[in-house]
């Protein structure tokens, strides 16, 4: 027996008043796909370009390592117990001092940024995730509809 034609124009109005709802769904995944796209765009180019001043800070911190050597072999020969000595000395020390704070705040700066990155990377995956759950929602009822319009 074949399926009437009130029942084939029921289930193709059914499917098709499900089209917006779907196609509703599907572009909120692929906005939020486009954010997440977005936001590893700018911590790629962060990345770039903290790589790039951690470089430019080695090569600062090479420079100064020899300027420190150069003057460490100047005091050495100068007179001991002289008080230029000694303040050079307290200036090799601020400027080791500066450098140990300037690295623990990029250490600092580097671990939050990888906890919001990983706080934000869980939050959409559970938005994806509930966007999946709600697509399958939405094929089962389809299916369900069908199914129902074929008896």
């Amino acid at each position: 027996m074949g399926i009437e034609v009130p029942t084939l124009q029921t289930a193709l109005a059914i499917a098709l008043a499900s089209i917006p709802a779907l196609l509703t769904v599907l572009w909120s995944i692929w906005q939020h796909n486009k954010r997440i796209e977005d936001v590893r765009d700018v911590l790629r180019s962060e990345t770039v370009a903290k790589a790039s001043e951690l470089l430019a800070s080695q090569r600062e911190i090479g420079q100064r390592l020899e300027t420190i050597g150069y003057r460490l072999g100047r005091i050495e020969e100068d007179v001991k117990g002289q008080s230029r000595v000694v303040e050079e000395l307290r200036k090799l020390v601020s400027e080791a001092s500066q450098n140990a704070k300037i690295s623990e705040a990029e250490w600092r700066v580097d671990r939050e940024r990888n906890r919001v990155l990983s706080e934000l990377t869980q939050s959409l995956n559970e938005y994806l995730e509930d966007c999946l759950r709600r697509l399958r929602l939405v094929e089962e009822e389809l299916r369900a509809n069908l199914r129902k319009n074929a008896e």
